[in-house]
């Protein structure tokens, strides 16, 4: 049974609620975190990490959890998109300006069929961990790749120094996003100049070349009516990653000095993964950070633990601090989901509820890991159903994406079985949407909002419109 934490140690955490640090973590039991050979070098590696600038600072991430508020409310949605992992070899400025022109493309049309704000939260700028199922590979004595903030994919040998080189890589990654977004080269007037490419052939291009016929017309009827078309120089983009390795969590740990609160300046938003949502000592690290704080919840989750972890995470019930990422399979999801939904309600836990399409929907076909587009877009439909049903807004996805235009790793659109064994298949992990794929994912999202117009009034109801 998964909670294992919260069912048979809640008087451990009534006596340490006052013993809360950055470095507390220490002294529970660990789920998915590697032994390092070399303990002394790891310290000397975090104590320089405690030194180094913060990643992003505390009011940039009280602006994300006020937004996160809206969204909780049905008056926002939430695009949470970006690689499975990265890696420190992949920071080429191109890719990395094609990614963030996607997630950008992506959130305009679904903001084109809410009608409402899309926050843009990457998976981005940190998300070089990854949890896995066996400590080995099938050979029995090569370690689990484990990403590239542990070890490098060729050797596998265990590194602390490598925690330095992945906050210097978050920075870079940061530094280049920051720029692009104040560039002024992604301005909606110019849009045509800036969206990545679709093939004519491919099926979301009516979709998008419609969408950006309308965005011109608007765009030239407010200018030639006298008025000043709204600018997006510096479109907002949060980061986010899984907070894993918590070796490199807790020396990023903060606290802001006018305020006394405690947050992580690794990134915006960090979630508590599916491997480690019973694992003690990630409970007792994020349950003293100020950060908004994503849960993954699959088909075998307990409702009621979740309501108890809610509480353990979020002790003073603040909205925009939880947010619920629904990851259960297209087979699963209309079973598992409601319960979890009403237990929450019942127990007043504020959150934003979010799908995860992607991590439950991943098999292998001829051994080689994939995901069939028909069963994400499957489990989101199926997402926004229980939604209605259970009058709960819809409050945004979760996508593992690839700004690539040839990327072949999930089947779909222009991807086939056979493209699976092609040059273009290159996760280290996890299979990630292409770019075509993305936008086919947008426009049914895009879709799902308009029609259900999951849009919560202030006393939490839905109304249809």
């Amino acid at each position: 049974m998964k909670f294992i934490y919260t069912s048979i140690l809640p008087l451990a955490f009534t006596a340490q609620q006052t013993m809360w640090s950055p470095s507390s973590w220490k002294a529970f039991p660990s789920q998915q975190i590697p032994l390092y050979p070399d303990p002394v070098g790891l310290e000397t590696v975090k104590t320089e990490i405690r030194k180094m600038p913060p990643l992003v600072f505390a009011g940039e991430i009280r602006r994300l959890k006020s937004e996160l508020v809206e969204a909780g409310k049905g008056n926002a949605f939430v695009l949470q998109a970006g690689p499975c992992a990265e890696t420190f070899a992949q920071q080429d400025v191109h890719e990395l300006k094609r990614l963030l022109t996607l997630m950008i493309q992506a959130s305009l049309i679904m903001s084109f069929g809410l009608e409402k704000k899309v926050i843009r939260i990457g998976r981005i700028a940190g998300q070089y961990a990854k949890p896995r199922s066996e400590d080995f590979e099938s050979d029995g004595t090569t370690l689990t790749y484990r990403g590239d903030i542990v070890h490098d994919y060729e050797t596998r040998s265990i590194d602390p120094e490598r925690l330095r080189r992945a906050y210097y890589a978050s920075a870079t990654v940061l530094n280049a996003l920051r720029g692009f977004a104040g560039s002024g080269e992604l301005d909606l007037e110019e849009i045509r100049s800036w969206m990545l490419p679709v093939e004519p052939s491919g099926e979301p291009y009516p979709q998008l070349n419609d969408f950006v016929e309308t965005l011109d017309k608007t765009m030239r009827f407010v200018k030639n009516s006298g008025g000043t078309p709204t600018r997006r120089e510096e479109p907002e983009f949060y980061t986010s990653h899984e907070a894993l390795l918590l070796h490199y969590e807790e020396p990023l740990t903060r606290c802001e000095q006018k305020t006394g609160l405690i947050y992580n300046c690794g990134a915006h938003t960090v979630w508590l993964g599916e491997r480690t949502r019973d694992s003690p000592a990630h409970l007792e690290y994020l349950r003293g950070i100020e950060n908004p704080i994503g849960i993954k919840v699959g088909a075998t989750t307990n409702p009621q633990a979740l309501v108890d972890l809610c509480r353990l995470l979020n002790p003073l019930q603040e909205e925009g601090k939880i947010m619920i990422i629904s990851r259960m399979g297209s087979d699963h999801i209309m079973r598992a989901l409601p319960p979890i939904v009403e237990a929450l309600k019942r127990e007043r836990i504020p959150f934003v509820l979010m799908s995860d399409p992607c991590h439950a929907n991943t098999q292998k076909v001829n051994g080689v890991k994939t995901r069939f587009i028909s069963s994400i877009l499957q489990e989101i439909r199926s997402f926004f159903e229980v939604c209605e049903r259970m009058g709960v807004p819809a409050g945004g996805i979760h996508l593992e994406i690839s700004g690539s235009e040839t990327l072949t790793e999930c089947v779909g659109q222009n991807v086939s079985e056979e493209d699976l064994k092609g040059e273009n298949y290159s996760t280290l992990v996890d299979p990630r949407l292409n770019n075509l794929q993305t936008l086919d994912v947008a426009f049914f999202v895009a879709s799902l909002l308009h029609h259900h117009k999951n849009i919560a009034s202030t006393d939490g109801r839905l109304r249809k419109t």
